[in-house]
């Protein structure tokens, strides 16, 4: 199995296959996804600082994946998870 090193992209370990589904074994991220982190804002928007942070590293990420020759075909918030890492929070493209 192919697994990609960046740390803006999550760390799949394993895939577990039955019958009826098919199981992805993913590195473990605290932090929510940016729809639920969003909510909890108040006016439900990002601080300016936050938000360039935050797309510094999907970008990033996604430079990864395409240097790589992949493509993500589902960028959407639900898709871009936090790690907290050393109290540093870090970005995971799922």
């Amino acid at each position: 199995m192919k697994t990609m090193n960046s740390p803006q992209i999550i760390k799949l370990y394993d895939v577990v296959e039955d019958e009826s589904y098919i199981y992805l074994v993913l590195e473990y991220c605290d932090g929510g996804d940016l729809v639920n982190i969003q909510a909890k804002l108040p006016n439900m928007v990002f601080p300016l600082s936050t938000a360039t942070e935050y797309l510094s590293q999907v970008i990033t990420g996604l430079e990864q994946i395409h240097k790589k020759g992949y493509l993500h075909r589902d960028i959407k918030p639900q898709n871009v998870i936090l790690k907290n890492e050393n109290g540093e929070k870090v970005l995971k493209i799922a």
